[in-house]
Formats: structure tokens, C-alpha cells, sequence
């Protein structure tokens, strides 16, 4: 297998900008031609590397659906990366980095 899984993201959308107020939903599919291995979600402040955020899947499957939500509240007004990795058990990594913002 040379192929990485693909990482299709619905939400959030890059530079969306959401309200202090506003729960904000992550929405995606990863989709690998074997098996996945694991899927690695992680939040950080626009110019940090500190993590504020992190979600995880190990999976078997060949497709992994992912819908969680960051209550209101949970962060401070400013930019956010969200970081998406996924690997297969043949160590083919795919990642996407989606920005966002807080207001």
C-alpha cells in the first residue's frame, strides 16, 4: 500500500469565523484503500505550539467518520489551527491544517 488515507474535512470551514457564543463542529471523513491506523485531531492558538485540544481514533476500518464539537466557551477570542493527521498500518501519512477563527 503506497497510498495515504484521505481526509476529506466538511467543517469547520478555512477562516471561518465563528462567535464566542457559537459551538464549533468538526466534521470529516477519513478514508483509507486498507486499513487505517490512527487519526490524530489537535488545536492550537494561531502561532503557538501549545496544544490547547486534542482528539484521537485507532482504527481498523477503512473508513472513520468524525463529528465531535468544541462547546462555547472552551476558547478564547483569537485564530486557531486545527491540525489533521492520518496514518495507515503502512505508515502512509496524510495531513490537512484548517485555520479559524473566534470572535
Amino acid at each position: 500500500d503506497l497510498m495515504a488515507p484521505e481526509i476529506m474535512v466538511y467543517s469547520p470551514h478555512e477562516k471561518e469565523t465563528f462567535d464566542a457564543t457559537d459551538s464549533i463542529s468538526i466534521e470529516m471523513d477519513v478514508i483509507e484503500n486498507f486499513k487505517l491506523h490512527d487519526v490524530y485531531l489537535q488545536l492550537y492558538p494561531e502561532g503557538s505550539n501549545e496544544r490547547i485540544w486534542q482528539f484521537y481514533v485507532h482504527s481498523h476500518q477503512k473508513n472513520v467518520e468524525i463529528r465531535e464539537t468544541i462547546a462555547p466557551g472552551l476558547l478564547e477570542l483569537g485564530k486557531y489551527r486545527l491540525v489533521i493527521e492520518s496514518q495507515d498500518h503502512d505508515y502512509n501519512l496524510n495531513s490537512i491544517v484548517k485555520s479559524f477563527t473566534v470572535k
